[in-house]
């Protein structure tokens, strides 16, 4: 069973929670709570502009997770450089750079894969520029 886990990316203040905050609670308003692991509350952030990322499950050849939105550098089936990682369809994918590629499932992955950054704080790494 793989672990759900988030982390969010304030556009707003350019500041990205999750690893440093284990537990968050965002609410509709975009309030952001932060939780320690013992449950008091660490910080409470409000912003209106939130981008929630999902843990794919995975981890890359260095250990690292791999979220939504991270940026991964790949060698596979004809694909060397960096891609982002997508949530559609109801699956995680590495996102085409081109309108005529198709979206790789990483379900089906069998390449080397490393986290290199991600769309919101490092979005140079890719030719396509993420809002």
């Amino acid at each position: 069973m793989r672990e759900i886990k988030f982390r969010a990316w304030d556009a707003e203040n350019k500041t990205m929670f999750g690893s440093n905050c284990p537990n968050m609670l965002v609410h509709f308003d975009g309030q952001l709570n932060s939780f320690d692991v013992l449950g008091d509350t660490v910080g409470t952030y409000k912003t209106k502009q939130l981008a929630l990322m999902q843990y794919t499950g995975l981890k890359d050849k260095n250990g690292k997770e791999i979220y939504e939105g991270d940026i991964v550098y790949m060698v596979a089936n004809g694909i060397t450089g960096p891609r982002a990682i997508e949530f559609k369809d109801g699956s995680f994918g590495v996102k085409p750079l081109k309108d005529s590629e198709d979206l790789w499932f990483i379900e089906v992955w069998h390449m080397d894969v490393e986290v290199i950054g991600n769309i919101y704080e490092t979005p140079e790494l890719l030719a396509v520029k993420y809002e």
